[in-house]
């Protein structure tokens, strides 16, 4: 009887260590990440890391982290006026109204819109080709006329 009651228990033991390592594994080892509240959550530490000039922190959230820049400019406020996730469920764009202080002087509603890509299960913010700065070098486009041909251009 004790030999019987032995395998019963070893026979539970193994069903109960299947049952808990298949409810572990779940998907593969990955984990559902809603991601709303996973932008929503990235956009909260995008808005703490420029308020607080947080180069480190504001380089984690790019995609680049070599574009993050921080500057001379101080966020006082700011307020997020939208967030969409567009339908391919990869893009997203963000709208913020800032307060910011530049040069000595304090701007009120300054807009911002910064575009998202959904990379490594979390959102990144998109590398941009032009940074906003109007004194960043730019790709020069040539002018084509209707036949294809650049006219006023040296070579």
């Amino acid at each position: 009887m004790a030999n019987y009651n032995r395998k019963a228990l070893n026979l539970l033991l193994s069903i109960f260590t299947i049952l808990l390592f298949t409810a572990c594994s779940g998907t593969g080892g990955e984990v559902a990440v809603d991601k709303n509240v996973r932008l929503s959550q990235r956009l909260q530490s995008y808005i703490t890391a420029r308020k607080h000039s947080n180069l480190g922190q504001l380089q984690q959230l790019y995609l680049k982290p070599e574009q993050a820049r921080i500057g001379k400019i101080i966020v006082k406020e700011c307020k997020i006026v939208t967030v969409v996730i567009k339908d391919d469920n990869l893009h997203a764009e963000t709208k913020l109204e800032n307060k910011i202080q530049a040069m000595g002087f304090t701007f009120a509603k300054v807009p911002t819109t910064i575009n998202w890509v959904w990379s490594n299960n979390n959102w990144f913010i998109e590398p941009s080709v032009n940074s906003g700065n109007p004194f960043s070098k730019k790709e020069s486009n040539p002018r084509t006329s209707p036949d294809g041909s650049t006219k006023g251009q040296h070579k």
